[in-house]
């Protein structure tokens, strides 16, 4: 059994501690159980529960009136908001309740019809990345737990993936080609997929070997595909390892093959760009640099 603090409900709902206490107080909203030290918690129906009546609350209903529906009613009018909705905040508080409840077909549904509505890459950009900051942020603050992170990666995943097949490959072998991957240890799956998708997008060549690679098959890949660019991330996979070395060795063999470089790492280790690598501060970055290498 999950159970949340009053602080919780602040951070996954939006709704300041005090306002949930005269909520309680004043219109019997939910009531928290105590411990045998009477510290109040709430339970996963209270949370849902809270969650929703936010959401109501936030669409111009008054605490007053929500206080007089019964659940199935609130729930009701929550469901339709979730079906469709103009505020992209309030989108956000839809999938965030669904991830809070697990409830996939919730989750799916309301990400396909912002994709629908906006575009896959408005839709990325506008909802999917404040969610994923959301849910960062929640992590970071123990109010989530790994599943739930995992269960959003995974959905997310699955749409970026069919976003890049839906794109057609250039064959054009005068465009510029990219070569993407992660290291061992890295675990930027999302960013990695996404960076796939905007490289096809603008019509680049992209060839993405996947997560856990070595620095040997880098340079085997390399010999086989001679890609004009490499995109490396360095974050947790160089954490205590020495970045500008595994470069330097790297450098060496991948002939005519620039890297361009981004990650925490490159801050940490205060990497700088050289005639061979092109030090970028984020993944926007990376993909403002290569969308004007088409144009040269």
């Amino acid at each position: 059994m999950v159970i949340y603090s009053i602080k919780d409900l602040e951070h996954l709902a939006g709704v300041k501690a005090h306002t949930i206490r005269i909520w309680e107080k004043r219109y019997s909203i939910v009531t928290p159980k105590r411990t045998e030290t009477n510290i109040r918690y709430y339970l996963e129906t209270d949370l849902q529960h809270i969650l929703n009546v936010a959401l109501l609350n936030n669409h111009g209903h008054k605490i007053s009136h929500i206080a007089k529906m019964p659940k199935e009613e609130i729930a009701k009018r929550v469901a339709e908001i979730s079906d469709f909705d103009d505020g992209l905040e309030d989108r956000v508080d839809c999938l965030t309740m669904s991830l809070m409840e697990l409830n996939e077909f919730k989750f799916n549904r309301i990400i396909e019809a912002n994709i629908n509505q906006l575009g896959f890459e408005r839709s990325m950009e506008e909802v999917i990345f404040p969610l994923l900051d959301k849910v960062g942020q929640l992590w970071m603050s123990g109010c989530i737990k790994p599943v739930h992170e995992l269960f959003v990666s995974e959905i997310i995943k699955r749409k970026i993936i069919k976003a890049i097949d839906e794109i057609p490959i250039n064959t054009d072998i005068t465009v510029p080609s990219f070569l993407i991957f992660l290291p061992k240890n890295e675990n930027s799956d999302l960013s990695l997929l996404y960076l796939h998708f905007m490289l096809k997008k603008d019509g680049l060549r992209v060839t993405n070997i996947g997560k856990g690679i070595t620095k040997e098959m880098i340079i085997e890949t390399c010999d086989i595909i001679d890609p004009d660019y490499l995109v490396l991330f360095a974050n947790e996979s160089f954490e205590g390892n020495k970045l500008e070395l595994y470069l330097n060795d790297l450098c060496k063999n991948i002939n005519n093959t620039s890297v361009l470089l981004t990650g925490y790492q490159t801050i940490e280790q205060k990497i700088k760009s050289s005639r061979k690598v092109k030090v970028l501060s984020s993944l926007e970055q990376i993909l403002t640099y290569c969308s004007k290498q088409l144009v040269k």
